[in-house]
């Protein structure tokens, strides 16, 4: 099984832990990625084309919506 890659996308490194330990688990295996805005989330995203983004909406920098839109313009 093909390996999964996943963007977390929080301002608060706590709830990217949070989220990232929820994830694991021994059948698959998942590589998490993370960004503290939208900014950077976009620059992650498209050096690493993740499978799946999880995004925040309110962060500074960028929020999570507006990421979201250029992101989907990519």
């Amino acid at each position: 099984m093909k390996n999964k890659k996943i963007l977390i996308v929080d301002d608060q490194k706590e709830v990217i832990r949070m989220i990232a330990s929820q994830l694991m688990t021994e059948e698959i295996t998942i590589e998490v990625i993370n960004a503290i805005n939208g900014q950077i989330a976009c620059q992650v995203a498209e050096e690493e084309s993740p499978d799946i983004i999880l995004m925040d909406w309110d962060m500074p920098v960028m929020n999570g919506i507006e990421a979201t839109r250029r992101l989907k313009n990519m």
